[in-house]
């Protein structure tokens, strides 16, 4: 069972502009945007989560820097525990006029191996960015960052809780962010609805979003701690958990350009994909209309070649490309657009095989259209292809099989805000 706590928040003090200290996940940051974000203040977050210095030295001094602010009251320590509940409000990116709000729950989460069945992922970790988080758990003894999990909720229970909390107490936050977003936070201190929403949340499995390496990275710190199954602080991590029927739930494509395509085969591109699939050339826009409506066993995606022609690529019968496909992959893998690119074209048409695509430098990857357009368009890439945007449903089909989605297949959107609320280890 998922077991879920109240806990004592670490913060900002309250007269500190949080558009300033906070800032997107530690893994989506490049050296110029953690740099830019550093600037904005000597209290980002930013500096804690991507701390400067040379090898390991940087983990002792993200270490120093957050006692700092401890000691100095620009953090400050939520004297009753509790869960705390988030609205982002945003407007995904390409349009302009549909804001979308999410709910989020922060607490704090028993881990588990994913053996137990209880916390389950829909993707693979690389050892690298796990050694990097876990030194820095060790040195600051804090989850500076919460994960973004969901959880089933048909008929909709816990998200009305969560909506209801956001009613019952003025929010502790409310603050516009970068890219048009809008952040609220409130503290839930009702015993009572700390407890229903506990007693919502205990029978479901947890389904990883986002944080796939700092939740495996808590599985080895409660170990070497001894404390995995325990009643220990190292037995929890901090957890935001959305609902999977939350209507704000995004999950955005992530779209790939291929370079060192041979002449011999763009040339014979159209009858490569022929056998199996029909394609039409369309307007930009329709077929990026087309690919944000899921088609029940018609998957299809977007082709752009060097000329600016854009072309819409439906699979033709899916139970003539089943037997295309690998005999030996998981069925929940089947329908995926992100499967049947690979396998199907990046294979059989481009000669990319799937052990390849994640160490060759012919694959690159975006979640603009736009972009990908442009530099096909512009010469450094031969072709792209335009994949839609997979469903919360698929994602947590996939995780319940125990199998995992393809490299770069989902983007839940907008990431989590770092530093809005965290935990000191120990203390709740």
């Amino acid at each position: 069972m998922a077991e879920i706590r109240p806990f004592h928040a670490l913060r900002y003090r309250s007269d500190l502009d949080l558009s300033a200290v906070t800032c997107p996940p530690y893994d989506v940051l490049s050296p110029a945007e953690r740099a830019a974000l550093a600037e904005r203040s000597p209290n980002a977050a930013v500096r804690v989560i991507l701390p400067e210095g040379e090898g390991d030295a940087r983990y002792t001094n993200a270490a120093g820097l957050l006692k700092e602010w401890i000691d100095s009251g620009i953090l400050r320590e939520d004297v009753t525990p509790g869960f705390y509940v988030t609205r982002t409000e945003f407007t995904e990116p390409g349009t302009t006029a549909i804001r979308h709000s999410r709910l989020g729950l922060v607490a704090l989460l028993r881990v588990h191996d994913y053996a137990d069945r209880v916390v389950l992922p829909h993707e693979r970790t690389l050892s690298a960015p796990k050694e990097d988080r876990l030194k820095m758990q060790r040195a600051t003894r804090a989850n500076v960052e919460s994960i973004f999990a969901l959880v089933e909720d048909a008929d909709r229970s816990l998200y009305h809780l969560l909506e209801e909390a956001t009613k019952a107490t003025a929010p502790l936050a409310d603050f516009a962010g970068d890219d048009a977003e809008h952040h609220t936070l409130w503290a839930v201190h009702n015993p009572e609805i700390i407890a229903a929403i506990q007693e919502l949340v205990a029978p479901k499995q947890v389904f990883i979003a986002d944080g796939h390496h700092r939740y495996e990275t808590a599985v080895a710190y409660a170990r070497e701690n001894d404390a995995l199954g325990a009643d220990r602080p190292e037995s929890f991590l901090l957890t935001t958990l959305s609902t999977v029927n939350d209507p704000g739930i995004s999950v955005l494509p992530t779209h790939r350009l291929v370079r060192g395509v041979a002449p011999e085969v763009m040339n014979t591109i159209f009858a490569r994909l022929g056998s199996s699939f029909d394609v039409h050339e369309l307007p930009l826009k329709d077929v990026e209309s087309r690919l944000r409506l899921p088609v029940e066993n018609q998957p299809a995606f977007g082709l752009v070649l060097r000329s600016g022609e854009v072309y819409q690529v439906t699979v033709r019968d899916m139970n003539a490309i089943a037997e295309l496909l690998p005999a030996d992959l998981p069925a929940a893998l089947r329908p995926l657009e992100a499967v049947i690119l690979q396998y199907l074209v990046l294979d059989r048409a481009l000669g990319i095989p799937a052990a390849e695509v994640a160490k060759t430098d012919r694959i690159a990857y975006t979640r603009n259209a736009d972009e990908a357009v442009r530099r096909v368009h512009d010469g450094e890439f031969d072709l792209a292809f335009l994949l839609g945007r997979p469903s919360v449903a698929a994602v947590c089909e996939v995780a319940s099989a125990g199998e995992a989605m393809p490299q770069k297949s989902t983007y839940f959107y907008p990431k989590l805000l770092s530093g809005l609320v965290m935990r000191r280890i120990g203390n709740g």
